[in-house]
């Protein structure tokens, strides 16, 4: 790369409100800060900027209330332009990533007002959405450059290297995965200090893949363009500590003290989790620390440790019926599973320790008879619980 790259980062917005989006949209992504962070780590003159904007509809810079509404977001998203230090050239890579369709018609506005009115930019789409169902963004004069399927930052640093031009049609690059994260350079997150301040926690991830085969989730099909990397990948206990160390230090110059990790699988060695325990020492940092994790990776031991260090449990669960385990493929003996979870929900309750269940109803299969069995097992939990 012998001339100056621009690197606009843009993440979408949605009109709408969705009762189950209201988690997502409370939380800072910080998919902008990783592909920041190596880029920046392979190219010396490299500018890289953010629009994050759901938090510009936070500030009335994004006011629209249609997705039809082209003219106003453009003399909109013309001023948020204007803020940037670099103009848009041939020589910017606009990357926009989509956490799931809800994203879809945002995603599809933002890359038509650059190809209108900046049809220099090179326009980039990735995320779950892109990995998923690629095909999605394929359809006449679509905007879409190139759309990344899996992992981003190998991907960009060749297509800035070798200066990727614009296309006719979308073009598709499979990401290869980064096979070791200690590799990744030291956490900067200096990329989210224009909005960090409209957020009361903050997450990153140690970790990426998951080893499981659950029909619903993406990291199945992740793991299919790549079947050589292991299925799941993380910091060495002593990297993904100095990791936490950045991110609770960041948190608290903005007066954060819950934060969280939003790895597909946390801790899903059970060595690696169990010394990554032991070398924590931020209690007095935070408040409270959320994973998301299986609890049959889990036993009373780890259990008891995570609720002295004040972390917080989201437990994928996902159905308490025997025959939509089977079609979530969610464990190979739904019986021991569901045993386990009543000696884990015990175990919780023992040590009044609060604990989330994330539950699938309306997956593919799902019939009355199960959904009754589901909502069975969770009323007899509530009412011991009280």
């Amino acid at each position: 790369m012998h001339h100056s790259v621009n690197v606009l980062f843009i993440q979408p917005f949605i009109i709408e409100h969705y009762s189950d989006q209201e988690t997502l949209t409370q939380m800072l992504l910080v998919w902008p800060v990783y592909l920041e962070n190596f880029l920046k780590s392979k190219f010396r003159d490299l500018n890289c900027s953010l629009l994050y904007l759901p938090d510009e509809q936070k500030l009335g810079n994004i006011t629209i209330k249609s997705y039809k509404d082209s003219e106003l977001f453009a003399k909109q998203m013309d001023k948020l332009l204007n803020t940037l230090d670099f103009e848009i050239t041939q020589n910017t890579y606009i990357c926009l990533s989509g956490t799931t369709s809800y994203y879809y018609l945002s995603v599809k506005m933002i890359s038509e007002y650059f190809q209108k009115h900046h049809p220099e930019g090179v326009i980039i789409f990735g995320g779950a959405h892109a990995t998923a169902c690629p095909d999605d963004f394929i359809y006449a004069q679509s905007p879409i450059d190139y759309i990344i399927i899996g992992e981003g930052e190998q991907v960009l640093y060749e297509i800035i290297k070798k200066n990727y031009k614009k296309q006719s049609t979308p073009k598709f690059i499979i990401g290869k995965p980064i096979s070791e994260l200690d590799i990744l350079p030291p956490l900067d997150l200096s990329i989210l200090d224009r909005y960090i301040s409209f957020y009361q926690s903050l997450s990153i991830c140690l970790s990426r893949g998951c080893p499981f085969n659950c029909s619903f989730c993406m990291e199945k099909t992740m793991a299919s363009h790549n079947k050589s990397i292991k299925r799941w990948r993380s910091y060495t206990p002593k990297r993904a500590i100095e990791e936490s160390r950045i991110m609770i230090e960041y948190a608290q110059n903005y007066g954060i003290d819950r934060i969280g990790f939003v790895d597909p699988t946390f801790g899903s060695n059970r060595k690696w989790f169990e010394e990554y325990i032991s070398l924590w020492n931020f209690e007095a940092q935070t408040s409270a620390v959320w994973i998301e994790t299986r609890f049959d990776i889990l036993n009373d031991k780890l259990i008891e440790q995570l609720q002295k260090k004040n972390f917080y449990l989201w437990y994928g669960l996902e159905s308490c019926s025997k025959r939509m385990l089977k079609i979530m493929n969610k464990n190979v003996n739904p019986s021991s599973y569901l045993k386990k979870y009543d000696k884990i929900i015990e175990k919780h309750k023992d040590l009044e320790y609060l604990v989330m269940n994330n539950v699938i109803f309306g997956h593919p299969g799902e019939s009355e008879k199960s959904c009754a069995e589901s909502y069975k097992v969770l009323k007899r939990i509530k009412e011991q619980d009280t």
